[in-house]
Parts: C-alpha cells; structure tokens; sequence
C-alpha cells in the first residue's frame, strides 16, 4: 500500500484549520456578551453534530469505494452526491420546522429561533461538500484536499469577521459561516465534477489508467441489462456501508455534544446562557488535541480501506502510537498552562475556569485515542462494531453526565465526559488488542499517564498567570515537539510506500 508524501499536508491543512477556527472563537469571545456567547455554543453543539455527521459520512463512505474500486469511482461520486443530497434537505427542513422547540430548549428562550434556522444552511451545503472531499480522499489527492481545507478556513474567517468589523451582531457571523460554506460547496463541485474520466493527470496512479481504458472497453459489450444489474449492486454496495457509518458518525458526535446538551437542560433559566458561556471556554480549548486527530483520520481511512490483511497489524501498532505522540502534543500545552490559554481565547473573565479545564482535556487525550481506534475499525471493514462501540459510549456518557451534572454542574459535566471518554477508549482498545493481536508496548501508555499528571500539577499548583511569559515558556517547547512529531509522521508515511 501506498501512502503519498502529500499526505503530510492534511495534519498541516488541519492545524490551519484549528488556527482560524480558534480565531475565530476569539474574536467571538471578546466581542460578544457571555449570553451570546452561550447561545453560540448551544448552537454549536447542535449545528456541528449534524454537519459533522455528513462530512464524516459523506468522506468515509466515498473514500472507502473510491480507494477499492478506482474504476467506478464517478459512479460512486454521482449516487454519493444523490444519497447525501436527499438526507441533507430532509434534515433541513426537519431542523426549520422545529427550531423554536429547539431554541427554547437549549437557550430557554425562542428569541434564537432565527439563528438556528440561519445555522442549518451550513450542513445543508457542507453534505454535497463532505462527498466531493471524500472523492479527492479516495483518489489519494490530499494535496488537492489539505487545498480545500486551508481554503474554507480562510474563507469563514472573511465572510465571519467582515460583518463583526461591520458592528453585526452574533447572527451576522452565523450568515457568514454560512455563506462560507456555499462558496466551498460550490468550487468543489466544480472541480470533482469536471474531471474526465480517461485524464492521465487526474489520477493519482498511473497503473489504473491502462485498466480504466480496459475495462471501459469491456463495458461497451455489456447488455443493457448487466449495466442495471451492476450499477444497483454498486449502489446496494454503497448504501451498506454508509449506513453504519452514519449512524456510527451520529451517535459518535451525540457523544461529543451530550455534556452540553444535558447541562443546558438541567440548568435553570436564570443560569442556563451563563453555564453555556462557560463551558463553551473550557470546551473549546481542551478539544484543540480531538480536532488536530482528526487529520490523522483523512489519512488512515483510505489507507486500512485497502490495506492487506497481512499488513493490518502492523499498521495498526504503528498508527496508535503515531496517534499516541501526536494528541499528546496538544495535550501537554494545555495541561501545563490552562490560565494562559483562557486568557488567550476569553479573557481574564473566565480565568476561573481552569481547573475544569484540566480535567476535561485529560479526557480528550483519550477521546481522540478513541476515535483514532475507531476509525481503524470502521475503515477494515466494521462499521457495526465501531457503531456498537459508540453506543456503549453514549450511554456510559449518558449516565455519568445526568448524575453529576445534577449535583455539580459544569464541574459534573468535565468529570463525566472525562470518565466515559476514558472507559470508551479503553474498551476499544482492548477489543483491537484481542483481535489483532496488537502489541503495544505498556512504557508508551505509562510514560504518558505520569506526563499528564505530572503536567497537571504543574497547571493546577504553578499556572503561568502572564501572558508574555506563558507564550515565552511554551513556545519552545512547542517548536521542539511539534518538529519531533513532524519527522515521526514522515517516517511513517515513507516506511508504508515501500
């Protein structure tokens, strides 16, 4: 199997990604009220669970055909954007008729009503851009994808910060967002569905050129019969696997959002926009190491997509202690200087906060150990049991949450989805030890543990309170990390296109 040195740009596209997005958070952070800002999270956290359920399943889902069977790869494309397209309006219009219930829920109130109805557009158009990605993913052309990703970022920003500088208000930014993500949708449109099918330079191999060229030759003698026949079996092909994942992606973002959702229920009128403002802070930033892992998913889905048999082994030792390293990266920071990053993003106002943050980005060290094993899961071939896994979180999840969020509020939810993220990873893990006979030496996991903790102390007991010199200290330590770390993914990627 081969693995692209382009492949090193996705993490790249990614940080980008991650940069302008916390930016983003930033210029929310400060110009906006603590009540608008809740409304923005509760918002999030229903907006993002939908668009990232179609952009995970969309990319997944197409790259795992595109990658197996290269010859229908327009086939799959075109049902893809079909399938995605109905889902995507049928769920907009479930999510405009039902807004207000929605608002009320969450922020208490139906003045938001309009917001989370502006907010739907972004999912409505990001499904048919979750499928043109997912083409470029299976066709292995991450150059052309980390492209895309470095482009919609810089994108939302412009679209976002023009009407803040403007003097718009929190649903401006929303239109933005929105706005954003049509032009994207568009342009990637564009460039998937223009493509030739027999051009050499549009393929990432030049080996399945000569047998596209075959096997279109082959085509031309086929009934039309055993063209129906063919086409519904790549169809029934498709929509077998894309369901599962799916539904894998919805409960797997069910779980990233339920300590929101459950804290905005529980909370009372009078407090529920302030906790929302709150966790929003700790939230965002302690899941700076989930968001960076998700770039490594672009890579490793196509990759175990085709993998050997003989090879998946190997493969899954190297990947999960490449996962291990690079979430420990973005990790530490945070748990080393948790004020230093709240007055970053917020301000001092939420300085407070940090021992809730602590606590819960240790949890989402193991949450992207997570979703890295899940992903190896899924892309082998078992969705179901990646589902299977998911639920099990969700309602481990579930539980903790509605019991200490009752008692203790955003105190509950930062240890409860902390607990559960932990036990999730765990039963991954051992499941993938078993079957695959993975070894994974206990020094890589132990020297972690005494990392965090020992980083904790240090955040808890010995926290940077000024900024210049939480920035001098960190940088570093920042520099020489992420260089280790850049070499560690490039030797992992040259010891598979061998």
């Amino acid at each position: 199997m081969n693995i692209k040195k382009d492949a090193i740009l996705i993490p790249i596209a990614k940080i980008y990604f991650m940069i302008i997005g916390y930016a983003i958070m930033m210029i929310m952070g400060h110009f906006l009220p603590k009540n608008m800002l809740g409304v923005y999270h509760y918002l999030n956290s229903v907006i993002s669970p939908i668009n990232m359920i179609l952009i995970q399943g969309g990319v997944q889902s197409t790259s795992h055909f595109v990658s197996k069977d290269f010859d229908n790869r327009k086939k799959y494309l075109k049902f893809g954007l079909k399938v995605f397209s109905l889902i995507s309006i049928v769920l907009f219009t479930i999510f405009q008729i039902f807004a207000q219930f929605i608002s009320k829920t969450f922020t208490k109130s139906d003045n938001y009503t309009t917001h989370f109805r502006v907010g739907s557009f972004i999912f409505l158009f990001y499904a048919l851009y979750s499928v043109s990605i997912g083409y470029i993913n299976g066709k292995k052309e991450f150059k052309k994808q980390a492209l895309f990703d470095i482009s919609y970022s810089s994108i939302k920003l412009f679209f976002i910060l023009i009407p803040f500088i403007l003097g718009g208000g929190l649903l401006s930014a929303i239109s933005g967002w929105a706005g954003a993500t049509f032009v994207i949708t568009f342009v990637a449109l564009f460039v998937v569905l223009k493509e030739k099918k027999n051009n050499k330079n549009n393929i990432s191999d030049d080996s399945f050129d000569l047998k596209n060229k075959k096997d279109e030759t082959h085509d031309n003698f086929l009934s039309e019969s055993e063209k129906l026949s063919s086409k519904t079996n790549l169809k029934n092909k498709f929509m077998k696997y894309m369901l599962p994942i799916l539904l894998y992606q919805g409960a797997f973002y069910i779980l990233l959002n339920l300590d929101t959702w459950i804290l905005g229920v529980l909370s009372s009128s009078n407090s529920a926009l302030s906790n929302g403002g709150d966790y929003l802070t700790i939230n965002t930033i302690s899941r700076i190491p989930f968001q960076a892992t998700l770039s490594l998913t672009f890579i490793l889905f196509p990759h175990f997509s085709s993998e050997k048999n003989s090879e998946i082994k190997k493969s899954i030792e190297k990947s999960l202690k490449l996962g291990l390293l690079f979430v420990a990266f973005f990790v530490f920071p945070i748990l080393w200087s948790p004020r230093f990053f709240l007055i970053l993003m917020y301000g001092k106002k939420y300085i407070d906060n940090d021992r809730m943050l602590i606590i819960l980005t240790i949890g989402t060290l193991f949450l992207s150990l997570f979703v890295i094993a899940n992903t190896i899961i899924a892309a082998i071939g078992e969705a179901k049991t990646a589902l299977i896994f998911t639920i099990f979180s969700v309602f481990i999840s579930l539980t903790l949450n509605l019991i200490l969020i009752s008692k203790y509020s955003i105190l509950g939810a930062s240890i409860g989805s902390s607990i559960s993220f932990f036990i999730s990873f765990l039963a991954v893990f051992i499941y993938i030890k078993i079957k695959y006979k993975v070894k994974i030496r206990l020094k890589h996991f132990i020297t972690t543990i005494f990392g965090i903790f020992l980083a904790s102390f240090i955040g808890l007991n010995f926290s940077i309170h000024s900024f210049l010199s939480g920035f001098l200290i960190l940088l570093p330590l920042g520099v020489i990390y992420l260089i280790a770390i850049f070499f560690k993914l490039k030797n992992y990627i040259i010891s598979h296109e061998k």
